[in-house]
């Protein structure tokens, strides 16, 4: 990556961090406070290949016309049909046993997927980018559960362990956002 011109360089530092333990093994991998473009691609491609929510409306409107419901009702008691049968104000579950099985199914798979594909994302853009999913597959569980958490905070952009500030030292302020009069054109 070439260096920009900054005329403020960030205030941001990356930090090399050391995930896993004596068991998983230890890896380096770097913390940069946010996800890259590239990285934030690869996860909205393997989102867009989710179909639990086409699954998830497709038995609501079974649901729906079943118990002459609307279309919000009748997705509400399916999510409570799969997180909290008990609640449900009709027999969801009891009528539609197989479909509720076969989504809860669906969604334990996604999550499992979705976790597999961050630790995936991690390495391959910030270890070895020729690392293969045949090497995922064969890690301990708590390196992927590290991954996995450096990649979600990365994605809610956790600074607060990034930000070099010196005790004592003030933040500049910038023009009021309106007022571009301030800024120096070149």
């Amino acid at each position: 990556m070439s260096k920009l011109p900054f005329v403020v360089a960030p205030k941001v530092n990356s930090r090399i961090e050391t995930l896993g333990s004596d068991v998983s093994g230890k890896i380096e991998v770097e913390r940069k406070g946010f996800l890259t473009v590239g990285e934030k691609a690869f996860m909205a491609n393997v989102n867009n290949q989710d179909n639990v929510l086409q699954s998830v409306m497709k038995l609501s409107r079974s649901v729906a016309s079943h118990y002459k419901l609307g279309q919000q009702d009748a997705y509400q008691q399916v999510v409570l049909a799969v997180t909290e049968p008990e609640k449900c104000s009709c027999p969801v579950y009891d009528e539609f046993t197989d479909e509720i099985a076969e989504l809860a199914s669906l969604m334990m798979a996604t999550e499992q997927k979705k976790q597999l594909m961050m630790a995936f994302c991690m390495l391959l853009y910030r270890v070895n980018n020729d690392i293969t999913m045949d090497d995922i597959v064969n890690l301990h569980e708590d390196l992927i559960e590290a991954l996995t958490q450096l990649f979600m905070d990365e994605e809610a952009k956790s600074l607060d362990r990034l930000v070099d500030k010196e005790e004592g030292e003030e933040e500049e302020e910038g023009p009021d956002d309106g007022d571009l009069s301030e800024i120096e054109k070149k």
